[in-house]
């Protein structure tokens, strides 16, 4: 391979597959290079023992308008939940939905014990003023998600039994410190779409554009190690050295030249297989009252190929660092008493720790733009909305802003 390449771009995630699927249309020369084996960043699968591993709890939004066009949605086999979510209190389930578009569960819905009728009619106003809901067109003053929520008038047992667990979970912050500029735009996307997972694990989403790329334009399992702003020139960990007219660079590859812009929220990602369960599990669960567990989700209610050993796939997502040893056993007895089910009925397949699972969106964000340097651009939710359709659309800008210089 030679030494010297038009375009480089540092990372696989959707944003630089997305700008990639774009460079390649036009035949524009460029190398996407990843320390890791696989295309997708963040969002991937991994397959092993029969089972799909998310890397960490995720799921998709089928509002995702430019992402949809770009994977084909259609033909992926997406699998929904339910709108709402099964929330554990007082020893029980019960369940909060979406009487909207789930008729079935309207009286749960208007009787759950968590909400009073203000809530739920909070709920309802919610919604009808987050409709279309546009970051850029938001003029009003950027605050604390939770200082949002006290303002719109939820009560206090709403937010801690509903809002805390149901955003910690996507925000995975729980004090809900994060703007509510980005609670906005995430509660408009559940509000426009459905949270939902193609039938074959997440890893499919990326391996859809990929498949529109040039197998020779992918440098898999070499990392970036410096960039030489002044050279323009790149090195790997194995001591290629490589040239570039323009890099793009795309999620942590950011810190090459800037350590200390962004911040990082973690995660704990545990999976259990079950033999027997009787539960919906084609709801998200909620647990505000637990120290460890944020949520659940029984991936093979969603989808049976989860698994392919006639059992359950259980996904975990934990609010605080543990260590693993220690979080098998003591999860293994919250499951056995959640669903009333013998400690043997479960068995641990998997964890994964994930120190950068999202960026930290603080108050005013979004104005702490980091510009484009000559010949460097960022790409993906370094500066805009941490999310899948984002991440599309900020690759899909780049290529275009890249294309308009080639025109010029």
């Amino acid at each position: 391979m030679k030494n010297s390449i038009d375009i480089v771009l540092v990372g696989a995630g959707p944003s630089s597959l997305s700008c990639s699927k774009i460079l390649t249309e036009k035949n524009i020369n460029h190398l996407i290079i990843d320390k890791m084996g696989r295309v997708g960043g963040r969002v991937g699968s991994l397959k092993e023992s029969g089972y799909i591993f998310d890397i960490g709890f995720q799921v998709y939004n089928s509002s995702y308008i430019k992402t949809n066009s770009m994977i084909n949605f259609n033909s992926l086999d997406f699998k929904y939940f339910k709108p709402g979510s099964m929330i554990y209190d007082d020893n029980r389930f019960y369940i909060i939905s979406d009487p909207l578009r789930d008729l079935t569960k309207t009286f749960s819905t208007l009787f759950a014990k968590c909400a009073n009728f203000l809530d739920k009619w909070r709920i309802f106003k919610l919604k009808r003023d987050l409709i279309n809901y546009s970051l850029k067109d938001d003029n009003s003053s950027d605050i604390e998600t939770i200082a949002f929520l006290n303002s719109y008038g939820f009560s206090e047992s709403f937010i801690d039994k509903f809002f805390k667990p149901f955003l910690s979970g996507i925000f995975l912050e729980k004090k809900l410190n994060t703007s509510s500029k980005f609670f906005k735009y995430v509660f408009s996307n559940f509000n426009a779409g459905y949270a939902c997972l193609p039938s074959e694990g997440m890893q499919v989403i990326p391996d859809a554009i990929s498949m529109k790329i040039n197998e020779d334009s992918f440098l898999l399992n070499k990392e970036v190690i410096s960039i030489d702003l002044d050279s323009n020139s790149i090195i790997l960990n194995n001591g290629d050295k490589f040239y570039y007219n323009k890099i793009i660079l795309s999620g942590d590859s950011f810190e090459l030249i800037d350590k200390t812009y962004r911040k990082y929220n973690s995660t704990l990602n545990f999976y259990f297989s079950a033999k027997h369960l009787n539960i919906d599990g084609k709801y998200i669960q909620l647990f505000p009252n637990d120290s460890l567990i944020n949520n659940i989700s029984i991936l093979t209610s969603i989808s049976e190929k989860y698994s392919r050993n006639n059992d359950h796939l259980i996904s975990i997502t934990c609010n605080k660092q543990i260590d693993k040893d220690d979080a098998v056993s003591l999860l293994i007895k919250k499951l056995s008493k959640f669903y009333n089910e013998d400690f043997k009925n479960f068995s641990f397949l998997k964890s994964f720790h994930i120190p950068k699972a999202t960026i930290f969106h603080p108050v005013n964000f979004y104005k702490k733009t980091y510009k484009n340097l000559n010949n460097v651009y960022f790409s993906g939710d370094m500066d805009g909305i941490g999310s899948i359709e984002n991440a599309v659309i900020s690759g899909n800008n780049i290529a275009n802003k890249i294309l308009a210089n080639y025109d010029n």
